[in-house]
């Protein structure tokens, strides 16, 4: 409908035709077009005209008004609904060139506000069209609600803030291959986001981006958040067919790390602190985010990390690490601990595809391990139960930080100056190291302790980290008996000397309980030269023992020539017949087992030499030598070497030491038994 007062004239003449009109109006009206071949289309809805046309001359026409509508929904394949739209222009129409100038013009669109220009060539034949768009301070979240339908969910939950700047120009050639063309600037400053998946807000966002229609040239793209400036320059490629869209570019960041700190677990008051800078390099195709990381590297420094769940709080760690679209190279690592300290170097092949790719080979880590001090016991409580206990019951049942060993592969070796493992202190550690199936295996480890030395290979399969398995072979040279018994057994300084012995173990379990229970241990020892410290009623019984073949046998004595088996199994440590030269008395000969929880169980036998034997019985009647002859070593009666049965039992804290004539009873028959009673009866007892 229109209304208002017109006039109007119209003349034939050279100029072509004139037109004075006062007022247009349009209210309530309605524009669309479809494309049934492209399936596209628009639809402007409620829309108002007020307009004024009058006459320039020369067949020119100046326009002037108001056009506003509700919306505009365009439909096709990207559907878009904005409004309400509105636009005060003016206008001059030469009818004669088929020509529209829009002189600088305010449109509004969703309360966004923009200067247009534009010069339309309207013959039907070769229409063309150029446009100049310039939208000065536009906000950031206004220009975000126009997002299409389908991008629209995406943005659920962000909060956005900031400024844009706008230069775009469009044109359209009908005549050219590719009649659509569009070209401009955009600048955003003063930009934040709040995201509903990050705790911490993106501030300090500002960019600068020159685009067209298949090109967007970011010249620079800051960010701040968590304590990390971040920097964006690049390119975004192939923006006709967004599917197949690339970017090249260039990520730069600079962080204090102790912006990370909303990220970290508080039930495990785990604290950061420390710096990173870095430069990643991006190339790829926009769909495939996970494989856009193409090479980079990051520096780290002074970083500090304490976490309830570990014992040792990382206290000085500083790293350089390379990556490219496979590997990662660690060109450096200094890590300090309390008080372990070690430096690492190493590529791990095929980490990059591993975390991007949701079938990926397994990654494969080359390296080498220099470390002045490694205290194992702390630093990975689950690869070894069997060590002493350390801290308080609270301390011993945290939780572990990585709850699944990682699935790769892995070699490398290791230099290690002192060594915590177990509670035994080792030196000058060296040795190969192989990852596979979640299973560590050192070998070709060499190094020494308590003053020997030792080599061997170890296992532990970490498949399972509530129940790691261990198994190994082990052999050891000189080693101090008693400070390898000091630390295993209760044999705290009755045993001197140097050692050797050689093995193999398997156990299973996290906690030292289920590790004991499930130890098992086959080693063979031995020991050329070494002394024997005896006290309380081991000492008097032999003492006692000796005064009755004229000598004494002190609290010192020389071993010579002590060998046997050692198993573990059960919860007990059996001994198969160990046997030790004691100078001035005989062969010792005892075997047996003792529990985890201190009990004895060990029966052996005493064989004196002929001369000590001589004396013991030269007071006994003539049967006693005659009968024991046969029985004890000889058959010559002359000198027969007498074998004393031997029972230990009790605990470690209070040994029952007797000698045990139920069983020289079952061979020499109880007459003898009774004669010999009698002289070394009571020979243990207090």
């Amino acid at each position: 409908e229109s209304g208002g007062p017109a006039a109007g004239s119209a003349s034939p003449g050279n100029t072509g035709a004139t037109l004075d009109l006062e007022r247009f109006e349009c209210n309530g009206g309605a524009l669309s077009f479809r494309d049934e071949a492209a399936g596209t289309g628009f639809a402007l809805t409620g829309l108002r005209l007020d307009w004024s046309v009058t006459d320039a001359g020369g067949g020119q026409l100046d326009s002037r008004g108001g056009t506003s509508a509700d919306s505009l929904i365009i439909t096709g394949e990207r559907p878009l609904a904005i409004g309400p739209l509105t636009l005060n222009h003016t206008a001059r129409i030469d009818t004669g060139r088929k020509r529209l100038i829009l002189a600088r013009s305010g449109l509004a669109v969703a309360g966004l506000d923009f200067a247009v220009t534009a010069e339309i060539d309207y013959d039907p034949g070769a229409p063309i069209t150029r446009a100049e768009i310039d939208g000065g301070a536009l906000d950031l979240a206004a220009v975000l609600a126009l997002a299409p339908a389908d991008k629209a969910a995406a943005l659920d939950g962000v909060k956005a803030n900031g400024i844009l700047d706008l230069r775009m120009t469009i044109a359209f050639d009908q005549a050219l291959d590719d009649p659509l063309s569009a070209a401009g600037s955009l600048e955003l400053s003063g930009g934040r986001l709040e995201l509903p998946d990050i705790p911490e807000p993106i501030t300090e966002l500002a960019a600068a981006v020159a685009f067209d229609l298949d090109t967007l040239h970011v010249t620079t793209c800051k960010a701040r958040t968590s304590g990390a400036d971040l920097a964006f320059a690049g390119k975004v490629t192939g923006l006709r067919q967004p599917a197949e869209a690339k970017i090249e570019g260039t990520v730069k960041v600079v962080a204090d790390l102790a912006g990370l700190q909303v990220y970290l677990p508080a039930e495990r008051k785990a604290t950061l602190a420390g710096r990173a800078t870095g430069s990643v390099t991006l190339a790829g195709r926009l769909d495939s985010p996970r494989d856009l990381p193409a090479g980079g590297e990051i520096t780290v420094t002074d970083l500090s990390y304490r976490d309830a769940n570990i014992f040792e709080p990382v206290t000085d760690l500083d790293a350089t690490v390379t990556f490219g679209p496979r590997d990662v190279t660690i060109k450096s690592c200094r890590v300090r601990l309390q008080p372990s300290n070690f430096t690492l170097s190493g590529v791990v092949r095929g980490l990059v595809p591993a975390l991007t790719a949701e079938a990926a080979a397994r990654p494969h880590l080359d390296f080498s391990l220099d470390a002045p001090l490694l205290d194992v016991d702390n630093l990975f409580p689950a690869a070894c139960p069997g060590a002493a206990p350390r801290g308080t019951a609270a301390e011993a049942s945290r939780a572990p930080v990585i709850r699944e060993f990682p699935d790769f592969t892995g070699s490398g070796t290791v230099a290690i100056a002192n060594l915590i493992y177990g509670g035994v202190n080792f030196t000058g550690i060296t040795g190969k190291v192989a990852i596979a199936d979640r299973t560590v295996t050192v070998s070709e480890a060499t190094g020494a302790v308590f003053s020997g030395r030792v080599t061997g290979q170890t296992a532990v399969d970490l498949q399972d980290m509530k129940t790691p398995g261990y198994r190994g072979s082990f052999a050891a040279r000189g080693v101090q008996a008693d400070s390898l018994l000091s630390r295993f057994t209760p044999l705290k300084g009755h045993v001197f000397g140097a050692l050797d012995f050689s093995g193999s173990y398997a156990a299973a379990g996290k906690d030292p309980a289920a590790f004991r229970r499930s130890l098992t241990l086959d080693a063979r020892s031995a020991m050329t030269q070494g002394r024997l410290v005896t006290s309380g009623v081991i000492q008097q019984g032999l003492n006692t023992l000796a005064v009755k073949l004229g000598r004494t046998f002190d609290k010192e004595e020389k071993l010579k020539d002590m060998a046997g088996t050692v198993k573990v199994a059960g919860e007990r440590v059996h001994f198969d017949r160990f046997t030790s030269e004691m100078p001035g008395l005989g062969a010792l000969t005892i075997g047996g087992s003792y529990g985890f929880a201190g009990d004895l169980d060990f029966r052996g036998d005493l064989l004196l030499t002929e001369e000590n034997s001589r004396k013991l019985l030269r007071s006994t009647t003539g049967g006693l030598p005659g009968a024991l002859g046969n029985i004890l070593g000889k058959k010559d009666q002359a000198v027969p070497r007498l074998r004393l049965p031997v029972k230990i039992g009790g605990a470690f804290t209070r040994p029952d030491v007797a000698l045990d004539f139920s069983a020289l009873a079952e061979t020499a028959g109880q007459e003898v038994v009774d004669e010999l009673k009698g002289k070394l009866e009571g020979l243990f007892r207090k």
